[in-house]
């Protein structure tokens, strides 16, 4: 037995109770045992559904990335996840209000079916916001979509759709993936290359990167002597150009540099990609001049002397600079096997004023600081006297260093540098007649 209502429901719509309006009493006296079914109590309504009005249709609707931040029309998100938002409102209060969503891709027509329904929030007369997130949307799809307002006896308002845009053109659309590609470092177009040109103010890089999904914004650039760091050259744009060439930068050929491309895509994502690295390619010109050194006819008239000099020229990028040797092959020689010895006046350790009374084959140089001493021009000189300051030849390989350049070179080579060798040869008047040859050997050696 009960007290009745003013009317009564035997169905019940979706899960939702209705809030009674008054109280009821309900006596159950017996139970059926047929076919042994166990008793069985659904729900009693105490709202009468004739009195419940639909609710209103949803205002102010919104599509939004899970930070909240807009998802304007036509929009793309990196994100898998979309929650949509709008007002409800009801012509009942109170009630409880519920958005629903369909969401179909664009190629898919409406069904008028819920993907998903949000939470209920209490609708007391004003405007409530409710929210619905639907996850798992598919990477690289678009979408469309509408909404509805279900109250709390599962009373639906009648469907609106988003945007003022055709139902063809889409609302949203996923690419959660990211720009991918490669990184190639030199100009020419997807080859890599290991060195530059050798320049020690410039480097190139160009890239094949797609970002097809959700399509480009732009691109930027950065150098660093690491994958990814900016200490050479800080972000800068190439707009949607896929190459780029830094100028007015300072190299050296001992490090390596890494081009980062960071490139964006029209759903928000970045990704960073960097090329595996190139050198500045070692560079190195050397040459002598004259090849050939002719001495004057030693004779009474020129005190058995005679020096000539010869130009050292070298051009090169190396960061820790060069170093210039000489050794002689052997003794200033004759026809008849007769020789001039090496300077006696000093040695190489000890380079000395050519003194009267010294004799031989020997050397000078210009360079005033080699290994960072200045040996052949300090005063007094290293072995005494008064410079410039002489030594022999060496006579074994690979030679003494006769003129160095020991700063780094890093954003500008060296070019056509020039260091002179004045060589000397004093006889005295015993010394046999003939044409005397010997070979000296230059070498320079970069140091990278």
């Amino acid at each position: 037995t009960s007290s009745a209502p003013s009317t009564t429901t035997s169905t019940r719509a979706g899960n939702a109770l209705a809030v009674p309006s008054h109280t009821h009493t309900v006596t159950i006296s017996s139970f059926s045992t047929d076919n042994h079914l166990p008793p069985f109590i659904d729900y009693i309504f105490a709202k009468s559904a004739s009195s419940n009005s639909a609710p209103n249709s949803p205002t102010n609707l919104v599509q939004e990335k899970t930070d909240t931040s807009n998802l304007i029309v036509g929009a793309w998100t990196n994100e898998s996840t979309v929650v949509f938002t709008a007002d409800a409102t009801d012509p009942d209060n109170p009630d409880g209000l519920a958005l629903c969503v369909e969401v179909e891709t664009l190629v898919t027509v409406f069904d008028d079916i819920n993907t998903a329904c949000g939470p209920t929030e209490a609708y007391s007369g004003s405007a409530v916001s409710v929210t619905v997130t639907i996850p798992s949307l598919t990477d690289g799809a678009e979408y469309h979509w509408q909404a509805r307002v279900k109250d709390g006896l599962g009373v639906y308002s009648s469907w609106v759709s988003f945007g003022a845009n055709a139902e063809s053109a889409r609302d949203f659309a996923v690419d959660s993936s990211g720009p991918t590609g490669t990184v190639y470092d030199g100009s020419t177009t997807n080859v890599d290359i290991d060195y530059n040109d050798g320049s020690l103010d410039s480097l190139s890089a160009n890239w094949d990167i797609d970002a097809s999904v959700s399509g480009l914004v732009g691109y930027e650039y950065s150098i660093g002597t690491t994958p990814g760091a900016t200490d050479v050259v800080n972000w800068t744009s190439t707009g949607t150009t896929d190459s780029a060439t830094a100028s007015s930068l300072s190299l050296n050929t001992s490090q390596p540099y890494y081009f980062n491309v960071r490139t964006t895509d029209n759903a928000g994502s970045q990704s960073v990609i960097s090329s595996d690295g190139q050198f500045v390619a070692p560079t190195l010109s050397f040459s002598s001049s004259p090849n050939e050194v002719q001495f004057d006819v030693l004779g009474a008239s020129n005190s058995y002397t005679s020096t000539k000099s010869t130009t050292l020229t070298t051009s090169t990028n190396a960061y820790n600079g060069y170093l210039i040797r000489a050794f002689a092959t052997g003794l200033l020689t004759n026809q008849y096997t007769t020789t001039v010895s090496m300077f006696d006046g000093g040695t190489y350790a000890l380079p000395d004023e050519w003194l009267g009374g010294d004799t031989g084959y020997g050397y000078t140089s210009n360079d005033t600081s080699i290994q960072s001493v200045n040996i052949f021009g300090s005063l007094p000189c290293p072995g005494g006297g008064n410079p410039p300051c002489y030594a022999p030849f060496s006579l074994t390989t690979p030679g003494d260093i006769v003129a160095d350049h020991t700063n780094t070179i890093a954003g500008t080579p060296v070019v056509n540098e020039n260091f002179i060798i004045t060589h000397r040869i004093t006889t005295d008047a015993s010394q046999e007649p003939g044409d005397y040859t010997t070979t000296i050997i230059f070498t320079v050696t970069a140091i990278y």
